[in-house]
């Protein structure tokens, strides 16, 4: 219920003229449209400044396939496998009449080093996503070391070039172990994908969440 102060306040409030209430209508009506006409003209600045701060994910792709691009142009080979194997050679040499003259047989160890040529390695932009092609593995370095040899050479004197020469075919062959077969070879590219993944993420972080694909050669 209202009080007769109330009705006393209401009678005595002074009221705005038509010609005042429609000043303040079209001075609303003109703010508003203001505001969209402002809006509308900042919008394409808006959206520039946007994209600069958040660029799309195509624009992030180009800019991680640059500088990875640059980063593996200045590189040099990475190793990405060792690899520590013991053998036996043995050779025998026999003459007619006499049978066998010679007869060595030298234990060793090979080592080997293999890794792939960072600066032979490809980056490409595809859309959203940076494709790196990876060229094949390849011996960087080996080597074999005798470790203890058995020699009967009675009849025919074991030179030093001919027990170079037995270790150097013994070497080619221990290569070809690896190189020439081709699971070997697999195993060898997956090391080599895994450690390339790991400096790769050394240089980029998180790569602004670029999808990177590690791909080879001949795929």
């Amino acid at each position: 219920m209202r009080r007769e102060d109330d009705w006393r306040y209401e009678e005595e409030r002074p009221r705005r003229s038509p010609l005042k209430r429609f000043g303040l209508w079209l001075l609303k009506l003109v703010t508003r449209a203001l505001a969209i006409g402002l809006a509308v003209v900042m919008l394409p600045y808006l959206a520039r400044f946007v994209a600069s701060v958040t660029p799309d994910a195509a624009s992030r792709a180009a800019t991680v396939s640059a500088i990875l691009s640059h980063k593996m142009a200045e590189s040099a080979r990475l190793e990405t496998a060792r690899i520590t194997d013991e053998g036996v050679l043995s050779s025998s040499v026999n003459a007619l009449f006499l049978g066998e003259v010679q007869n060595v047989v030298i234990y060793y160890t090979y080592e080997a080093s293999f890794g792939i040529d960072l600066s032979k390695t490809q980056v490409e932009q595809a859309g959203t996503t940076v494709v790196v092609r990876l060229p094949e593995v390849e011996l960087l370095l080996d080597s074999l070391t005798p470790t203890r040899t058995e020699i009967t050479d009675f009849w025919l004197r074991l030179s030093e070039r001919d027990r170079a020469r037995l270790l150097q075919e013994e070497q080619q062959t221990c290569r070809g172990r690896y190189l020439d077969n081709a699971e070997e070879m697999a195993k060898l590219r997956q090391t080599a994908e895994e450690a390339l993944r790991t400096t790769v993420g050394k240089w980029m972080g998180a790569a602004g969440n670029v999808t990177i694909v590690y791909r080879w050669g001949d795929e």
